[in-house]
């Protein structure tokens, strides 16, 4: 639920393929693909059901023992609109299984109500405790 956007509420299922590219000490690169569906509930009442091709990625850089940046990209292709989102973030730990990560985010919406934007971006500072 995105209590900022056009949107209720929405779901989506996707099955596909997952590959690590790249598996090394210091870098980590994995690639999925897989094609869905996505149900949408619009604060106008209606809603919008559509088949989707889905593409993502995912990369890690350790940049030392404790500190890394990750970077995701995901893109949601349907009929009447493409998704994306992708985030930055940088993760350096504190102590132990403490870390400070700060983070951007940035989503994209192809087709959006007037008056709305198309992108939306956050930017976070967050405290992480590892299990």
């Amino acid at each position: 639920n995105d209590e900022f956007s056009a949107f209720d509420s929405q779901t989506r299922e996707v099955i596909g393929y997952g590959r690590r590219i790249i598996d090394s000490e210091r870098h980590l690169w994995n690639a999925q693909v897989g094609a869905g569906a996505r149900q949408a509930d619009l604060r106008d009442g209606t809603s919008n059901d559509e088949s989707i091709l889905f593409l993502g990625t995912d990369y890690l850089l350790n940049i030392s023992e404790t500190s890394a940046f990750t970077q995701t990209l995901s893109i949601e292709h349907g009929s009447d609109n493409t998704y994306t989102e992708a985030t930055s973030a940088l993760n350096t730990e504190i102590r132990e299984n403490l870390a400070i990560v700060l983070s951007y985010t940035i989503k994209n919406n192809s087709d959006v109500a007037p008056g709305l934007e198309k992108t939306d971006t956050f930017t976070a500072i967050s405290i992480e405790y590892g299990f």
